[in-house]
């Protein structure tokens, strides 16, 4: 009986510190809020305004990879604000396209009835002087068609990040 007793103490212990913990995280996240905290194996802190155009550049890089001349381009795209997804906001056009945040149950009853859209998963990986994306672009029945992989590096005399290489991943077909 003693046995039993100790290990539901351990166990309690156990999860009301991990409850703190989580507590913890998040109110310190809340004191970021003039910084967005990116890469965990070297944390940096990135001004929201930088983090929020490195996006928009990655987007409009996939906007001129994938539409290129003789493609039709969607009027609107639809990015997946999904908990990966940082707190920041967009330009509501990109290369002149629309550009609308979906997330969760809302984006299933909104895609539900219509025949053509495009929904871009974006998920970032930024530093001080170099930041990678991969965008996964689903189509019609959230069918995967493709990644994008996107390299940006800092410029040294315009101190901002430009194009370094591009990479198309076909995996899903």
């Amino acid at each position: 009986m003693n046995l039993k007793f100790y290990k539901l103490l351990w166990l309690i212990i156990f999860v009301a510190c991990d409850n703190h913990n989580a507590i913890e995280k998040e109110n310190s996240n809340e004191k970021l809020n003039d910084s967005v905290l990116f890469n965990v194996k070297s944390p940096e802190k990135l001004p929201q305004q930088e983090v929020a155009e490195n996006y928009s550049q990655a987007i409009a890089e996939y906007i001129k990879a994938v539409y290129t001349e003789g493609k039709q381009k969607p009027d609107t795209l639809y990015i997946n604000g999904n908990d990966e997804f940082p707190k920041i906001e967009l330009p509501s056009k990109i290369e002149n396209i629309n550009i609308k945040f979906m997330n969760g149950e809302v984006a299933e009853n909104y895609f539900r009835p219509r025949k053509n859209w495009v929904l871009l998963n974006v998920i970032g990986w930024l530093t001080k002087n170099t930041s990678e994306f991969i965008i996964v672009t689903f189509f019609e029945d959230y069918h995967p068609q493709h990644n994008l992989n996107l390299y940006f590096k800092r410029t040294n005399d315009t101190k901002r990040f430009k194009l370094d290489s591009l990479k198309f991943d076909y995996r899903y077909n």
